[in-house]
């Protein structure tokens, strides 16, 4: 019978596990512990209302869901509690105090407490400016340490123990990747609708089998390039 050898690298079996199956991979085998040790130097003695691993891990679970900004995240951690506990966030919903004030009796003119209609339970989320500081902070120390890019560093040489003929032999492609916007420069502002795309440029060239003439293929595009090196084995 022959042995049926499984892939190293099969994303199927990943792509196949729930979401928060996927967000326990991440948070689990990211070596972030370095980067969470300084975030939490950097936040010193204030105020601690979210614990800095657990804001890092909400990030990671953005990565992960796709979700398209902050305030999505924020949406999905208010309405999943399976989420907020993954995360490290209090999984317990909260209910703030009821509101106080004095009312007058229009007749007897004494003064009575009247306490205000209970708010709704909920679950205690970040706002979005506690992620805007938050995410301040980590990209202050990858500007400034390199600390989320050393993560990947640290993941190949990790690998690298594993498999050492690990990047022996590789393979590369690119591929061209073109933007909505046309590229033309505006006058007033003198940047493009997509000014992170540029101009790109890609020529090819041989002999042609039947004449025997030289060719030239030229293509341009306003967009971005695409490079992949794969490890061929």
């Amino acid at each position: 019978m022959a042995a049926i050898e499984p892939s190293l690298f099969d994303w199927r079996a990943v792509d196949a596990r729930s979401d928060l199956e996927r967000l326990s991979l991440v948070r689990d085998h990211l070596p972030d512990a370095q980067l969470v040790h300084y975030l939490e130097v950097m936040r010193g003695p204030g105020r601690d209302d979210y614990p800095v691993a657990a804001m890092w891990n909400a990030v990671l679970a953005g990565v992960v869901f796709q979700h398209p900004s902050i305030e999505a995240l924020i949406r999905e951690l208010g309405r999943n509690p399976a989420l907020l506990q993954a995360c490290g966030f209090a999984v317990l919903p909260v209910q703030k105090k009821p509101a106080a004030h004095l009312v007058r009796d229009p007749v007897t003119g004494n003064m009575t407490v009247v306490y205000a209609a209970p708010e709704e339970a909920h679950y205690a989320v970040p706002d979005s400016w506690n992620f805007s500081r938050f995410l301040a902070n980590v990209i202050e120390l990858e500007e400034t340490l390199g600390m989320v890019t050393g993560m990947i560093t640290t993941l190949r040489e990790q690998l690298m123990e594993v498999l050492p003929e690990f990047g022996r032999h590789l393979g590369y492609d690119g591929k061209a990747i073109e933007s909505h916007s046309t590229g033309r420069v505006n006058r007033t502002t003198g940047e493009t609708s997509d000014p992170d795309a540029d101009w790109g440029k890609h020529e090819t060239s041989g002999i042609d089998a039947r004449t025997g003439k030289p060719w030239k293929k030229i293509k341009t595009w306003f967009g971005y390039g695409v490079h992949l090196i794969a490890d061929t084995q």
